[in-house]
């Protein structure tokens, strides 16, 4: 039998997690690589999952789950790398770079930073990896257009992001914040809606 991705390490984006619970092949291929240690977690994901909630318990039993994969941390060079990536979508005709979520680019620079995949339901990726200087294996988790829409509320329906509402929210003209600094945003945000968000993924590097 194939392995799941091919035998890469791979990080799974919000638009396939959405999916594994409504689709069987989906859900094989995530519990395959989960059990090979294939698949890997990017700090934005982390926060885009958690986002569909609904109370604190499933907060917490969502955050367990989540916190058994091995983490693929964003640190400044990445960040920068999605600033980067973002630019150059700005420059391919107007208003195009407007298509793409923060959490988007910053998984498809941590894709490109740690050499690894990117497993999705989301053309946006393959956009991203055509019109900038990012490289990563594009692996869809189901041919486009072979899934419809989510029947229920996902994270990506819920909110295309908590990191993008934290920059949007910001003042014209203020400069942008780190990444630490955007995750106390979207932690303050949880917590006035009585909610208290665990630790944050570990911060080691991918061996």
């Amino acid at each position: 039998m194939e392995r799941p991705f091919g035998g890469r390490r791979t990080l799974v984006d919000t638009s396939a997690y959405a999916r594994i619970a409504a689709v069987p092949q989906i859900r094989q291929t995530w519990e395959r690589g989960v059990a090979e240690g294939l698949v890997y977690l990017a700090t934005p994901t982390y926060v885009e999952i958690l986002d569909s909630a609904r109370n604190g318990d499933t907060y917490t039993a969502m955050a367990e789950e989540l916190d058994a994969l091995p983490a693929a941390p964003v640190d400044e060079q990445i960040f920068e790398l999605a600033v980067a990536a973002h630019a150059r979508l700005a420059s391919v005709s107007p208003s195009f770079h407007r298509n793409f979520s923060m959490p988007d680019l910053l998984v498809a620079a941590a894709a490109h930073r740690y050499e690894i995949g990117v497993w999705h339901y989301d053309r946006d990726f393959d956009h991203i990896r055509e019109h900038t200087a990012l490289e990563y294996d594009s692996i869809w988790a189901a041919p486009p257009g072979s899934i419809g829409a989510p029947t229920r509320r996902t994270p990506q329906r819920a909110a295309r992001s908590s990191l993008s509402r934290a920059v949007a929210a910001l003042p014209p003209g203020e400069v942008v914040p780190t990444v630490d600094e955007l995750l106390e945003i979207v932690e303050r945000r949880l917590r006035d809606h009585g909610v208290e968000p665990p630790g944050r993924v570990p911060s080691e590097p991918i061996a």
